[in-house]
């Protein structure tokens, strides 16, 4: 419902309160940086008030409890606590219509995480320890429709672009 969100712009970046997944309050906070195109999301706090306030360059929002001020930092903490972090790729057929098997991701993550596999609307989560050195996760999911995610605890979480080794099963 466009009447229930609220918008702050700051530094080159957009947020936008809004609901989602059919709740019935504002419960996420959507950043759009132009700089470098990236979207992410803060989930899971219930949003009263939303403001850009340029003492600081920093971006504020008042939860619903109206006791607490929360400023959303760069490396994503909230009332000084890291938060959940959580980077999606689309799902899709990955250039063939067929079935196919996702057999191993590689990657380098400097915090522990857990990765997503979404295969055909199946999810599943491997745990990842923090390495500094290339480190290949066994998946052996099959599907048509393939996705990927990254879910992270940590205040800040730099991973490598995924490496996914596939075999197409069917054309």
């Amino acid at each position: 419902d466009r009447n229930d969100m609220e918008a702050a712009y700051l530094d080159s970046t957009y947020y936008l309160a809004c609901r989602l997944d059919g709740a019935t309050e504002r419960n996420a906070v959507i950043k759009y940086s132009f700089r470098d195109r990236s979207v992410s999301v803060l989930y899971g706090y219930n949003v009263a008030m939303l403001r850009a306030v340029n003492v600081a360059g920093s971006v504020f929002c008042v939860l619903k409890d109206g006791k607490r001020v929360c400023r959303m930092s760069a490396d994503g903490a909230v009332l000084s606590e890291p938060t959940r972090k959580r980077y999606f790729s689309p799902v899709n057929s990955m250039g063939s219509d067929g079935l196919k098997c996702v057999k191993s991701v590689s990657l380098v993550t400097d915090a522990p995480l857990t990765l997503v596999v979404v295969a055909d609307g199946e999810r599943t989560s491997i745990p990842v320890s923090a390495s500094e050195f290339m480190q290949s996760v066994h998946v052996d999911k099959s599907g048509r429709l393939i996705g990927f995610e990254l879910e992270c605890d940590s205040a800040k979480c730099r991973v490598t672009p995924l490496t996914v080794r596939l075999e197409i099963l069917s054309a």
